[in-house]
Parts: structure tokens; sequence; C-alpha cells
């Protein structure tokens, strides 16, 4: 019912797709779809919300988006057929997922579910980019402070220098009986 995605299909259709529904709770940390993994499922998130991430070797985590009631996951691999393009995890405990296998949809949906679908997905794409420009800034931010940390740090330095030198060149005016010598002759 709060799946809009499918909002606009007949009455009929809709039933279809309800009779081949397979329901999945989890837990918390719980990870619905693995990255690059083969899954051929399509979720609807019927409860709870989820996050979606890409991983990387030796980094962090990057959220790219979050999923909640009403919305789904693994469209694009239904679109593509290829393997997943980033992980979901649950957020909380009691989340619910109700499991389509792509092929039952394929035979079930008209052709007009595709530009819902891709109309959807546009939104989604939006929001991730929104979330990657928003951490691209706090990183440049990040190291822009660091950049200039470094910069003052070596200002200072390069003023310790001149001044050990001034010390060193002072030290060796004063200690030169030849000094003397060339300061009477000013």
């Amino acid at each position: 019912q709060k799946a809009t995605i499918f909002a606009n299909l007949d009455s009929e259709t809709q039933d279809k797709i309800v009779a081949i529904l397979a329901y999945k709770k989890l837990v918390k940390n719980e990870i619905l779809l693995q990255e690059h993994a083969v899954d051929k499922n399509f979720y609807i998130i019927a409860a709870g919300s989820f996050v979606v991430y890409k991983s990387q070797e030796k980094m962090p985590e990057a959220q790219v988006g979050f999923l909640k009631a009403g919305d789904v996951a693994g469209e694009m691999s239904f679109l593509d057929e290829l393997p997943r393009s980033a992980s979901v995890k649950a957020l909380e405990d009691n989340c619910i997922v109700l499991a389509i296998p792509f092929d039952s949809l394929r035979k079930l949906i008209p052709p007009n579910f595709y530009y819902t679908l891709i109309k959807n997905m546009t939104v989604r794409v939006r929001q991730a980019n929104d979330a990657i420009v928003h951490s691209l800034r706090n990183e440049l931010l990040h190291k822009t402070k660091l950049a200039n940390m470094g910069r003052l740090l070596a200002y200072v330095l390069l003023l310790l220098s001149f001044y050990g030198l001034a010390l060193g060149i002072f030290a060796a005016l004063v200690n030169n009986p030849r000094s003397e010598e060339h300061t009477s002759e000013l």
C-alpha cells in the first residue's frame, strides 16, 4: 500500500504482485543488499529505515542515501541485470521488506512501470549527488584547514630559523675581537 511506485498499476496487477511477495524481517545492522552481489529480488521497504552505502577497501563506508517505508531497493539491478551497485543495511530492529523475484515482476508489470521506476531513480540519484557534494565539501574544508595549519607551521619554523641565524650572527660579532676594530672604524 505504501509503495507509491506501484500506485499507477491497476488493482488486478497490484493483487498479483501482492500474491508473490515474500516477507523478510531484519534487525539492526543486518545487510539487505550487498554491493557486487548477485540477488534477483526487487525489495519494497514495508517498515523501518535503511542506509545505502558504497564500500572501498581500507576506506570508511560512504553513505549515499537512506530508505524508509514505501521506498524500493534493488531497482538498478532489476533494470540492468548487473550485480548490486551499493549495499543496503537496516538502521533499526524490526525492519520489514517485501521481496519480489525479478522474473515474476517482469511478467506482471506494464511498460509504463519502467517510466515510474526511472523517475523514482532520478530522485535518488539527485539525493546521492547532494550527499556526495556535501561529503566532498566537508573533506575539502578539513583539508584546507590542515593545509593552512601546515603553512602556519612552516612560517613559524622559518621565523625560528631566521631568529636562530640572527642570534648566531650576533653571537659571532660579540665574540669576534676583530669586530671591534671594524666597528671603531665606522
